[in-house]
């Protein structure tokens, strides 16, 4: 049996028409905006970091710390730019 798996790529950027306030954005590999929730989870999968070392590298005490970005609350800056310069890295 054969699967096909897409992953999704995904890019941090200010360059983006619903980029507001200097607040960067998740976009997909083709470019689409992808909502916080499913685009940090594609982050850290794709830079192989948990939630716990997320928060942590963005200067948070635990994971529990950052679990309100999953659920509707827009990531902070540190949030985004940590993940930017772990995405920089790759």
């Amino acid at each position: 049996m054969l699967y096909l798996v897409h992953y999704l790529i995904v890019v941090i950027t200010l360059a983006h028409k619903s980029s507001k306030h200097g607040l960067p954005v998740i976009l997909d590999d083709n470019g689409k905006l992808v909502e916080y929730p499913h685009g940090l989870n594609q982050i850290l999968k794709q830079v192989g970091m948990s939630r716990k070392e997320l928060a942590l590298a963005a200067g948070y005490k635990s994971a529990r710390s950052i679990y309100k970005f999953w659920y509707g609350t827009t990531p902070s800056p540190q949030i985004l730019n940590v993940l930017s310069s772990k995405l920089n890295e790759k």
